[in-house]
């Protein structure tokens, strides 16, 4: 990279290893799969990625201090929009990343 840039497309820390995959030209010999996307496109020519960022966590019980396999967070975050949902799938939010201040 010549000079410093700014790129707004969201990513991901599990984008890092494909990404490093690429950049040394590696190829998944297993044609495993490996989650995140290859996002050296992105840095080099800015532009978006090709798909939005799924996540899927277990929620503490904060009174408990505990998780259990239950208690699901879920959010798709796109490069406009980012849906989520705190209560295993039931009600979603949907949020406009680029009008919505927070």
């Amino acid at each position: 990279f010549s000079e410093s840039a700014i790129i707004n497309t969201p990513v991901s820390t599990s984008d890092f290893f494909p990404t490093l995959l690429a950049m040394a030209n590696i190829e998944n010999a297993e044609n495993s799969a490996i989650d995140g996307e290859n996002i050296f496109p992105v840095l080099l020519l800015g532009g978006k990625r090709e798909n939005p960022i799924p996540f899927l966590s277990p929620l503490p019980d904060r009174l408990k201090k505990q998780t259990t396999s239950d208690d699901e967070q879920l959010a798709l975050i796109g490069q406009q929009y980012k849906l989520i949902s705190i209560d295993n799938g039931i009600t979603f939010q949907l949020y406009d990343l680029l009008e919505d201040i927070s």
